[in-house]
């Protein structure tokens, strides 16, 4: 394949930098998300926080083996996949302690979410915003993805987004991330 002329470029990718940026962003800040899903669920298969520091060189070996076992569980798992087991670790570690199961619940809740929000920022097809004129607006983009609608059987969904939307999208997902995180460590301390 030869390489696209200038004219070609453009039409490839008519989404700006600082866009581009943002979803990447986003994406990564899930990747640190569900690392601490998968934290979250070795903790609970070991019953114990095998991610903290362990004070002493057999603490560390029985942490980093809980780690090996629970990647073997958690490697071929989908995030939805990851999230139900979580919540039936959960489940089956407090069962008499309602408070954290229903904090487990909310967990579930705004994890569902956050995976939505993101397969649809990572699975859109993305081009800039012009306006009637034809100029582009800089730092906003429209997202396009197939979706069923149960009227209009397949349909486009098109959503425009700012730069700043995108952003703190990555940055809510940088907060639930922090969330799990603490939820292990008050689960095991």
């Amino acid at each position: 394949m030869s390489e696209p002329k200038s004219d070609e470029k453009k039409w490839l990718l008519t989404v700006g930098s600082a866009v581009i940026e943002a979803v990447g962003l986003l994406t990564i800040h899930f990747a640190h998300l569900e690392e601490e899903v998968e934290h979250l669920i070795w903790s609970l298969i070991a019953a114990k926080d095998v991610i903290a520091s362990s004070p002493t060189p057999e603490a560390a070996r029985v942490s980093f083996q809980a780690q090996k076992s629970g990647q073997a569980i958690t490697m071929r798992l989908s995030f939805r996949q990851k999230v139900d087991v979580m919540e039936a670790l959960a489940f089956e570690h407090f069962s008499k302690a309602p408070e954290i199961l229903k904090e487990f619940g909310q967990l579930k809740k705004d994890l569902r979410g956050a995976a939505e929000k993101r397969n649809r920022a990572v699975h859109s097809i993305w081009s800039g915003f012009s306006q009637a004129d034809g100029t582009s607006l800089p730092g906003v983009a429209v997202s396009t993805k197939p979706v069923r609608d149960s009227k209009l059987g397949m349909a486009q969904s098109v959503l425009v987004h700012s730069q700043e939307e995108l952003a703190d999208l990555a940055e809510s997902f940088s907060k639930l991330s922090y969330h799990t995180s603490d939820l292990r460590r008050r689960c095991f301390p």
